[in-house]
């Protein structure tokens, strides 16, 4: 497993989805992108008015937590979010 900055995440690649909830409020989160706890893998999104707002909620969910990508694929991805 790589240890990652969020910043590093972005500068490689990895899909950011941004969009609005049914409040109007801006989400974001990594694509194809679960956080992992234990043995288990949930879906976290970062929220706010704005896309500041929604990127610093969802980096203050993620940090210290290893994310998964493509956890139904064949090549599965983990990385741990300083």
């Amino acid at each position: 497993m790589n240890t990652i900055t969020i910043n590093d995440l972005l500068a490689t690649g990895y899909n950011l989805d941004v969009g609005k909830n049914i409040n109007d409020e801006i989400y974001v989160k990594f694509k194809d992108s679960k956080v992992k706890d234990g043995m288990f893998l949930s879906g976290v999104s970062g929220v706010g008015n704005t896309f500041d707002e929604a990127i610093n909620d969802y980096y203050r969910k993620i940090k210290g937590k290893t994310l998964v990508f493509n956890e139904y694929e064949d090549y599965i991805k983990e990385v741990y979010v300083l």
